[in-house]
């Protein structure tokens, strides 16, 4: 089979990244892991740090699509169309997976009719992505709306500045804006990963810096695809990706303890890792079907681990064994397999893509 590995040519056709999504796939599962610190998981204690991969990715990804413009254009016009496919792209995985947390917990805590109907009201916050701005005290919240909501009004802020600016913002103005941010997140807090603290909450803040730094990356991956690497020095670049992403991995699992002041250091080593994976210098894991389904499998099991975990509370209450909680994570990705096979039905029954276009 003919591989093409530099611009990621599978027999003839364009590929996805496999690298990104695999490593989609495992930070969404370090970030489940995060969350099940509840259940007495004394692991993955800095499994937040996955947060920081996505939006990474997400400025990349932002700035890439940005560069299909090229004809004239109306910036609040592109400006729409882009978050309009954004949230489309993701919309019908979120409510699926609200609405089922909704009927696991009415059966968990034998809500009323009434309670149920002043809950879905408290939600709209949730349902409409403006959580991190509009925050309720709803227990009908899962893991993720924060994040989902922070990223929405990123992008609605950074957008129509890059498509008006161009490489003036991907390359000077995003890029500084970030890391004062990101130095400001750390003077007030003492890490970049709070979510909820100051006036306009830290993960928007979070959000905004972040994909704004994921655009400039863009631009760097870009000027290393015009180089012409010798292969002596690809195999230290890709040494060198491998190298960053067990610190960050091994930060993730919770060696450095209670180091919360490390957040920034670990940002910057995982800005180093994606740079160099998006760039596919010397050996960069082609895109397959496998890879594709792991990508899209990560969201899946971002937003229903919550939901995970509350069933498990019922049964095991706040303390579990290790053999339970390896079995729980298992459970949990097949769980979210079986519910993205099941919402992929009933997009293509109702013809949803024909709509995100």
């Amino acid at each position: 089979m003919l591989i093409e590995k530099k611009i990621g040519v599978y027999n003839g056709k364009k590929t996805r990244n496999g690298e990104i999504d695999l490593l989609r796939f495992l930070f969404a599962v370090s970030i489940m892991a995060f969350h099940f610190t509840v259940l007495g998981n004394s692991y993955f204690i800095h499994g937040h740090i996955g947060v920081e991969f996505f939006f990474l990715v997400t400025g990349y990804l932002m700035n890439q699509s940005s560069k299909k413009i090229t004809k004239n254009y109306l910036i609040l016009v592109e400006t729409k169309k882009f978050i309009v496919n954004k949230v489309l792209s993701f919309y019908i995985y979120y409510i699926m997976a609200y609405f089922l947390n909704l009927l696991v917990k009415i059966k968990g805590e034998r809500w009323s009719l009434r309670t149920v109907c002043e809950l879905l009201c408290k939600s709209i916050p949730d349902l409409t992505c403006t959580y991190i701005i509009l925050k309720t005290d709803n227990p009908l919240y899962i893991t993720g709306s924060w994040y989902l909501s922070a990223m929405v009004i990123a992008l609605v802020i950074l957008y129509p500045i890059l498509l008006y600016f161009k490489e003036g913002a991907s390359k000077f103005l995003f890029p500084l804006g970030g890391i004062f941010i990101l130095g400001h997140l750390l003077y007030q807090n003492g890490c970049i990963t709070e979510v909820w603290s100051g006036k306009i909450p830290a993960g928007v803040l979070r959000a905004m810096a972040e994909i704004a730094i994921g655009c400039f990356l863009y631009e760097v991956v870009e000027m290393l695809k015009k180089q012409r690497f010798k292969k002596g020095e690809k195999i230290v670049l890709n040494i060198l990706k491998i190298f960053c992403y067990i610190i960050v991995f091994t930060y993730s699992f919770g060696i450095f303890l209670g180091r919360t002041d490390s957040d920034i250091h670990i940002f910057l080593i995982l800005c180093i890792a994606i740079t160099i994976t998006f760039s596919e210098i010397g050996y960069c894991l082609p895109g397959s079907k496998f890879t594709n389904y792991i990508g899209k499998l990560s969201f899946v099991i971002y937003i229903l681990h919550g939901t995970i975990i509350y069933i498990l509370q019922l049964i095991f209450g706040n303390e579990i064994s290790i053999t339970i909680l390896i079995v729980s994570y298992i459970i949990s990705i097949l769980f979210s397999s079986l519910f993205l096979c099941i919402v992929n039905i009933f997009i293509k029954c109702i013809n949803y893509r024909t709509i995100i276009r």
